[in-house]
């Protein structure tokens, strides 16, 4: 990852831009708070995009919706999945990550 760097911090109300080099298939992006450093409470979203994009901006209404917290971060990941059948199931998936990098918001 590019940016943010490590031990940063970010202003909930202007977004987050995460820019990367490299990659292929797709990246998950994750930004998560949690309320102490147990992390047994707190709030995480997720978006997709494709690797090739090189950039995208963690909008401000999904900052803004996490807890103010010190023990938050970003995580990007690249990630493969694939459908699947099994009885009594109407939908599957199946999906493998692999953490590439992460960010301490202040």
């Amino acid at each position: 990852m590019v940016s943010p760097v490590n031990n940063g911090s970010a202003i909930r109300a202007s977004g987050m831009a995460v820019n990367w080099t490299g990659g292929s298939g797709n990246l998950q992006i994750e930004v998560g708070g949690c309320v102490d450093g147990s992390c047994n409470t707190g709030a995480a979203a997720v978006c997709n995009v494709p690797a090739t994009a090189g950039s995208f901006t963690i909008p401000p209404y999904v900052l803004e919706a996490l807890p103010a917290s010190n023990f938050s971060g970003v995580v990007l990941s690249s990630f493969a999945e694939g459908t699947f059948t099994a009885s009594g199931l109407q939908a599957a998936s199946i999906v493998a990550y692999s953490n590439l990098s992460g960010f301490g918001l202040g």
